[in-house]
């Protein structure tokens, strides 16, 4: 789903992830498929990652993979919506977060 982008709109640009063991795992075959090599955020980094993907790139389509922690701090520091805690066995979860250039972020909730 993440790879079938065709062209250049909405094909992401740069895949973040945490530094957990799974986390880099379930994003090898994507980050490959795409030729992006992810960039691993050590949690001591996590809290300044919305603003650096704020910053850096600003109307592009980025992937972050994280995990049941850092979810819903994650998706307030890019939106400002508080989120229930992710439960930790729950792995089919995508938040789309979409932020213009002017006015309010948005947020979908997928589940696959």
């Amino acid at each position: 789903m993440l790879a079938g982008v065709p062209g250049s709109v909405g094909r992401i640009t740069a895949i973040y992830v945490a530094s957990g063991r799974r986390t880099q795992q379930t994003v090898a075959p994507l980050a490959s498929l795409l030729n992006l090599p992810p960039i691993i955020v050590p949690d001591t980094e996590l809290g300044s990652l919305a603003q650096r993907i704020l910053s850096a790139h600003r109307g592009q389509s980025v992937l972050i993979v994280g995990y049941a922690a850092t979810v819903a701090p994650l998706v307030r520091a890019l939106t400002g919506t508080t989120l229930a805690p992710v439960r930790e066995d729950d792995y089919g979860a995508v938040y789309v977060i979409s932020v213009p250039p002017l006015g309010s972020a948005g947020i979908l909730r997928l589940r696959y």
